[in-house]
């Protein structure tokens, strides 16, 4: 795969970013809706703590909370729309009131019930298709099917009926315990028919609600009644005498002190409720569908981001009496503050807190304030730190990928520099072109620039040797052989002077055998090398001993030369890991390479030193320094930088078999001039002791 196709895979993370960036929206999401669900606790707490200094307001929760007869309490809401008694749903249907729904009964029916004023203003709907009208002959309550209305007061009750003899106006007759009926003016219904039932329409005045209620529906076909407080089969003369043993329940009705009190707290985007002990609703103040505008153009993509878990929806069209939810439910029965999130739309959730109410003085849980806030308005500041995320995210890696793929090509420029650079350090004879442009730049590919230069380097030196391998041979096996040659035709042809030229032949020979020996010590160093055993030993002390019997066997040996042979060694002990004879075999070979090219009255210097975990033996001697030329040949081979007229033939194998133990002791040797005098320094390292065993 080419270099900027892995770049490109490697762009790729780059994606990274905007996703970090959402995992981040959606940290901030998450602190925000802490944020926002504290304060409207607060809000609510506000809302509660007032209600507890207040003990009207107490007193009103308390009367609201009906006992647990049998039956349904009626719900009253409270609005102010201008309603036309029409006997039509029209004005209704715009309200958005939730119905009180009554399906135990033959014909089903379903009331919904608004304050105004001094009167309660009602639309029933029953499912009856067998109305039957009243006949204006038969005295009260009515003849046909009716609705009556009956209240309990504390010192009276009565009953109000709703009768008609055709569609339209209704008829509205009143009893009250102890008197005649008569027509109530203060009262008026109107019905129509409907497909499969009839609707009325109703009102009448407050008072009738501010006591104990029931609300129903009589079906004189099978003499049904079918009331709020339930069912029951009866004659239609007898309903109010029976009406005045059944129980009754209170209608519940939204509270104006309540709805004032609350009013204060809230604000646009904010509503809050308060509800009884069985969660019937006695204060609605705002409406948060009237303040929800138009959602943000890419609020559904951060809605899908910040929320990671889908939510229960909630219902937000409708205004219900009656508040059925478990956050509710637990505040009232647990006397602890409790949250649950909704989904709002499909673009934001909504957030509903419930503060319990208690009555300070026998600490009983008597209602509860509900707060809701939905996340439009920081669902809009989340969508505009979204869209400069998504544009700055966009915008970064735009410029990341450029410089990327610009780093990229400029890689792969100079990797083919240096490609093409390889491809002609080769002719196409074969010979090496040495002169390796250098980098210019010091990094990881101008080092690899650099490596290739010094191997080429290494590679044409060692290219030169080997064409040079055969004249270096040819040269000293020619002086012999012409030796032996010359001695043997001369013995031909004369028989005067044999010695001598027999003489001359055995030193040809000699000289030969020399040259083989010399050949073949390299292959028995090695073979010594797989041989050897390696054991502890103080290399300072054998290098002093080396170095003194140098010094005191050499002048016997030699006596052309006159110089002197000193050595530097500590009095403490340098351990290595090391084959004595091997060490010995090296020391010699030095030794023997520094008496070739000693000066006269020069001098050879051992010395030893420890450096860290390596020992560092050097052998110097004075005289010519070495060729420029031979730095990366003087340890291979059969290469020599003595003169080619001595006597004795040298092949160059001394500084070839002193590397070959190096290496095996896993050393290193190097030859420098050196720099205070003119002369040579051989320089090994070696691991002492524990760094070579642990190095094994």
């Amino acid at each position: 795969m080419r270099l900027r196709k892995q770049l490109s895979l490697l762009a790729l993370l780059f994606l990274l970013m905007p996703v970090a960036g959402f995992l981040f929206v959606r940290e901030i999401e998450q602190l925000l809706r802490l944020g926002q669900e504290q304060a409207l606790m607060a809000s609510a707490q506000a809302v509660a703590d007032r209600i507890h200094a207040d003990e009207a307001l107490l007193a009103d929760i308390e009367r609201a909370n009906p006992d647990q007869s049998t039956g349904q309490p009626l719900y009253v809401f409270a609005d102010s729309a201008a309603i036309t008694l029409d006997g039509y749903d029209d004005d209704w249907r715009f309200l958005k009131l939730r119905s009180q729904q009554f399906n135990n009964a033959a014909s089903p029916w379903q009331i919904t019930l608004i304050h105004q004023g001094a009167a309660v203003v009602g639309f029933l709907t029953v499912s009856d298709s067998a109305f039957e009208f009243h006949d204006p002959r038969v005295a009260f309550p009515a003849s046909g099917d009716f609705v009556a209305l009956y209240d309990q007061q504390d010192a009276s009750s009565g009953l109000l009926v709703f009768r008609t003899s055709a569609p339209g106006e209704m008829q509205s007759v009143y009893l009250a315990t102890g008197q005649e009926p008569e027509i109530l003016h203060t009262a008026r219904a109107v019905w129509r028919e409907l497909p499969a039932g009839f609707q009325i329409e109703f009102s009448v005045p407050e008072r009738f609600f501010r006591g104990g209620v029931t609300l129903g529906v009589y079906d004189s076909q099978n003499r049904q009644w079918a009331s709020n407080m339930g069912n029951a089969e009866i004659n239609a003369e007898q309903l109010f005498t029976q009406l005045l043993r059944w129980p009754v329940r209170k209608a519940v009705l939204q509270n104006e002190a309540l709805q004032n009190a609350s009013s204060i707290f809230t604000h646009s985007g904010q509503r809050l409720r308060v509800v009884n002990n069985s969660q019937r609703v006695l204060a609605d103040a705002n409406r948060l569908h009237d303040v929800t505008s138009q959602a943000p153009p890419m609020a559904w993509l951060v809605q899908r981001i910040i929320n990671d878990e889908p939510l229960q929806s909630v219902e937000r069209e409708y205004r219900v009496g009656q508040l059925h939810a478990p956050e509710v439910e637990r505040a009232i029965a647990q006397g602890e503050p409790t949250s649950h999130w909704y989904q709002w739309n499909q673009s934001s959730n909504l957030v509903r807190v419930s503060v319990p109410i208690k009555n300070p003085g026998n600490q009983q849980l008597i209602g509860a304030v509900i707060a809701e806030q939905t996340t439009h308005q920081w669902l809009a500041l989340a969508d505009r730190a979204f869209k400069r995320l998504l544009m700055y995210s966009l915008l970064v890696m735009a410029v990341l990928t450029l410089a990327l793929f610009a780093y990229a090509t400029w890689l792969s420029v100079r990797i083919q520099r240096l490609s093409r650079a390889a491809d002609n350090a080769i002719d196409e004879d074969g010979s090496i072109n040495v002169d390796f442009p250098k980098a210019k730049i010091h990094d990881e590919i101008g080092d690899l620039n650099f490596r290739f230069g010094q191997l080429l380097q290494r590679v044409g030196e060692y290219n030169e040797y080997l064409k040079t391998l055969a004249s270096k041979l040819s040269h000293e096996l020619r002086t012999p052989l012409a030796i032996v040659k010359s001695s043997l035709d001369n013995l031909e042809s004369e028989t005067d002077n044999t010695e001598v030229y027999l003489a001359r032949a055995k030193q040809g020979t000699d000289r030969l055998s020399s040259i083989l020996n010399a050949m073949n010590s390299a292959r028995r160093i090695e073979d010594a090398i797989n041989h050897a055993d390696f054991e502890a030993i103080d290399l300072a002390a054998l290098l002093n001993d080396v170095s003194q019997a140098y010094a005191a066997t050499y002048p016997s040996a030699n006596s052309d030369k006159s110089f002197s042979i000193h050595s530097a060694v500590p009095a403490t002990p340098v351990w290595v890991m090391a084959a004595p004879d091997l060490i010995v075999q090296m020391l010699d070979k030095l030794f023997e390479n520094a008496v070739d090219f000693c000066n006269d009255q020069g001098e050879i210097q051992f010395s030893i030193r420890q450096q860290g975990k390596l020992a560092k033996l050097t052998v110097a001697n004075t005289g010519p320094n070495l060729p420029s030329n031979m730095s990366g040949q003087l340890f291979s081979s059969m290469v020599s930088v003595r003169d080619a007229n001595q006597a004795q033939p040298h092949l160059g194998l001394g500084l070839h078999i002193v590397k070959l133990i190096v290496d095996f002791h896993q050393g290193h040797v190097i030859a420098r001039n050196c720099t205070e005098y003119s002369g040579v320094a051989f320089e090994i390292t070696l691991p002492l002791g524990e760094e070579l065993d642990s190095r094994q």
